[in-house]
């Protein structure tokens, strides 16, 4: 290979780890609430669309005289799985009354996909899956940091609970439990480690003890416990004494968080239900939370067909909102009101919603099938970082929300890109010598 030509590829790698993390730090802070900041809904679709295409534009532009990546089979089924997704939510946009308003919202999220899971991992795979992980954590630590920072400045605070960086419990909560998550496995799964490690792990933890979101508490100890006891019984070589030790520290940070919050040790129990919102039973709770969106979302089923209500449906605008003087063909800009009961808050049924039950169907395929995919990732630290964000996303979305179906939300964006750099590890690279040679296939450097 010239040098020229090393030069270029080496360019386009920096600038591709450059643009990665510009990419996700956009999207903290379109959703950030920081003091005297907030960057306005069109603001942050614009820049979303034009750090989409960026990527897109540089992962074409990349040297293909020499080298072309090729993803595996097993990653190309979850590609399929997308390019279904997409064409019914084209379809569906296009029948829609207020087709404009959904075009261009489906427009943002499909080239989001699309950067997601074809181009950002063509860009990235010079670079070993330890970079990659340490990229997302690099991320995660700026909205620790800020978030955390923040609440004993008195700031980002809601209702008494931790909003962090976004001024939102749910948001900020999801993101800590990811951020404790990824950095339990590296304790685990790396063999040196350091104390910034258990320093993070437990200060992601008292963080997200005061956000007193229950289903982000609850994803974090199911994740941690499960992630736990596979090491435990399938890695011979590893030290329990790690475990034992984290566990005990675990204990430890929880009893003084809760206690610092005037609760003593005769009825710490009952007092820490109480501080994180479960003082009735858990049944009760997601009825009374939940009850009106779920059954809401349940009673339209038969309404959404074969390509669903529109992009817009889930923020209540649908081809029957409107009356009065309000053109058809008037743009309208999504809402993003959480509260409303027009979101289903659960992924299948808002993917339902909005595209219809062929997309639904593709949409619980896609997750089949990268939990299929984790299962076969060689790397011990890449197959448990996988599985982490996997088992966050799974509790979020159907316990909490939606999960992987937006293309601005924080959370969706660190957790696709996590698993896209982790899943397509498996590429091979074709080189091409030269014109009159044959080909050769040899393994990525991940």
């Amino acid at each position: 290979m010239s040098s020229n030509c090393r030069k270029n590829k080496d360019i386009i790698s920096k600038a591709s780890y450059l643009l990665v993390t510009v990419f996700l730090l956009e999207g903290i802070l379109g959703k950030a609430a920081l003091p005297g900041y907030s960057m306005r809904l069109k603001i942050h679709i614009l820049l979303t669309f034009l750090i989409i295409i960026a990527l897109i534009v540089l992962d074409i532009s990349r040297p293909k005289n020499k080298s072309t990546v090729i993803f595996s089979g097993t990653y190309r089924k979850i590609q399929c799985a997308i390019l279904g997704i997409i064409l019914i939510g084209l379809i569906g946009s296009a029948l829609r009354v207020y087709w404009k308003s959904n075009l261009m919202f489906f427009l943002v999220w499909a080239a989001n996909f699309y950067a997601v899971w074809w181009s950002i991992p063509r860009l990235m795979y010079q670079y070993s899956i330890a970079d990659r992980i340490k990229l997302i954590q690099n991320i995660l630590i700026f909205v620790l940091v800020v978030s955390g920072v923040m609440h004993f400045a008195d700031l980002g605070i809601v209702q008494g609970r931790l909003g962090g960086i976004f001024a939102n419990p749910t948001i900020a909560a999801r993101l800590i439990a990811i951020t404790f998550l990824l950095y339990l496995v590296n304790y685990i799964f790396v063999n040196k480690y350091s104390n910034k490690t258990l320093l993070i792990i437990g200060i992601s933890l008292v963080l997200i003890i005061m956000t007193k979101t229950r289903a982000s508490i609850f994803a974090t100890f199911v994740g941690a416990s499960l992630i736990i006891l596979t090491a435990i019984h399938f890695k011979k070589s590893f030290s329990r004494r790690r475990i034992y030790a984290l566990l005990i520290g675990v204990c430890v940070v929880c009893t003084l968080v809760l206690h610092s919050y005037d609760i003593g040790f005769e009825d710490m129990f009952q007092k820490s239900r109480k501080y994180i919102r479960i003082d009735k039973d858990l049944t009760t709770i997601y009825l009374e939370a939940r009850a009106s969106n779920w059954r809401s979302g349940y009673k339209d089923m038969s309404k959404y067909g074969l390509f669903g209500m529109g992009f817009m449906s889930k923020f209540g605008i649908t081809d029957y909102f409107y009356t009065g003087s309000t053109h058809p063909n008037q743009n309208i800009i999504p809402r993003y009101n959480w509260a409303t009961t027009d979101d289903p808050l659960n992924m299948v049924l808002s993917v339902a919603k909005q595209q219809g039950w062929i997309s639904s169907f593709l949409y619980i395929l896609l997750l089949l099938l990268i939990i299929k995919n984790t299962v076969n990732v060689e790397s011990e630290i890449g197959k448990f970082t996988t599985l982490a964000v996997v088992l966050l996303g799974l509790i979020f979305g159907f316990l909490d929300g939606n999960w992987m179906t937006s293309f601005g939300d924080p959370v969706d964006r660190t957790s696709m890109i996590t698993i896209a750099l982790i899943l397509s590890t498996t590429n091979v690279t074709k080189t091409i010598k030269q014109p009159q040679s044959s080909l050769s296939t040899i393994p990525a450097r991940t």
